[in-house]
């Protein structure tokens, strides 16, 4: 701990004590230690000051895993349910599960980078199976239409289908598809 104005004073008290001047000797010296004392509290409040900032640091990054986890859960819980294997995606999110109950907190954003990545792959397959058989059903329109055998029903089945495409309702293209 830097006490320059401690040290200052201490010499001070040293040169009069050594002069013969006793009693200023001993105000150089309280002064010296009231100084110090300073520069000590101080240094103490600033050092627990900057632990409370990184203690809130890792809470806030602890937070915003923990709302990644919930975002993710969704997701992939969404792709089961469109009948997508999440087997990969369902193992990285459980490491950083493990990882956040570790306090990992670095670890854990490793594994939702790399989880999110996951999902995202998946969910660009999906769409791109979707926008896939939106266009083999956009050839089976054209024919049918050519031929006179489109109904309203059927019409109606394929705007909703484009609709959902577009609007990257993946799960409702699909099923609107079938």
């Amino acid at each position: 701990i830097p006490i320059p104005d401690a040290i200052r004073m201490l010499n001070s008290a040293q040169a009069a004590m050594a002069a013969g001047e006793v009693y200023e000797a001993l105000e150089f010296g309280r002064i010296a230690q009231a100084r110090a004392e300073t520069a000590w509290k101080r240094h103490f409040e600033a050092e627990a000051k900057r632990d409370v900032e990184a203690m809130k640091t890792i809470s806030d990054r602890v937070r915003s895993a923990r709302e990644r986890i919930d975002v993710l859960v969704s997701h992939i819980e969404y792709l089961t349910n469109v009948g997508v294997d999440v087997a990969p995606a369902r193992e990285s999110l459980a490491s950083a599960e493990v990882a956040l109950q570790g306090k990992r907190v670095e670890e854990v954003e490793a594994y939702l980078e790399a989880t999110e990545r996951i999902v995202e792959g998946m969910r660009g397959a999906l769409q791109k199976s979707a926008q896939d058989a939106l266009e083999r059903l956009r050839k089976t329109v054209v024919d049918a239409r050519t031929q006179g055998l489109m109904t309203a029903e059927m019409e109606a089945v394929f705007s909703r289908a484009e609709v959902a495409v577009r609007e990257d309702q993946v799960r409702e293209a699909l099923d609107t598809m079938r």
